[in-house]
């Protein structure tokens, strides 16, 4: 359980089933009531490519091994942005500046923990444009 800087609450957790893991995650907003709902996602050892898109942001591969590309749709953003990463706590691991001129921007993932995280982004007044959920899965 985690409070992102928007003032949303998220939980998460996961179940092991023969080998299997599943993931779910709760959003809460700052208003109490619930933004995001998602269970049942099952990560197991087979490496696959899923393009998720939210809004016009791609994120992929999910689940991410070393890498992750963020794909932004054109006009996304009008000046540099940011991408920030939090964990299931709600607690920010990782922020990245998005050059504006940038559709596609890839980063390293490898020194993160294994799990679920939230994506922001946002824009020059760090106002929330985006969002996306990642898991982690080296």
């Amino acid at each position: 359980v985690g409070v992102l800087s928007s003032g949303s609450i998220v939980a998460g957790g996961q179940a092991n089933d023969h080998g299997e893991r599943y993931i779910w995650l709760v959003k809460v907003g700052s208003d109490g009531c619930l933004e995001e709902y998602s269970c049942g996602l099952v990560v197991t050892g087979m490496e696959e490519e899923v393009r998720e898109g939210a809004g016009g942001m791609l994120v992929y591969p999910n689940p991410a091994n070393s890498t992750v590309t963020i794909e932004l749709k054109e006009g996304a953003l009008s000046s540099d942005g940011l991408v920030v990463f939090f964990n299931a706590q709600g607690q920010e691991v990782l922020r990245k500046i998005l050059p504006a001129k940038n559709r596609e921007n890839t980063f390293s993932v490898e020194h993160l923990l294994p799990g679920l995280f939230y994506i922001e982004i946002k824009d020059s007044g760090h106002n929330t444009l985006q969002q996306s959920k990642l898991i982690i899965n080296h």
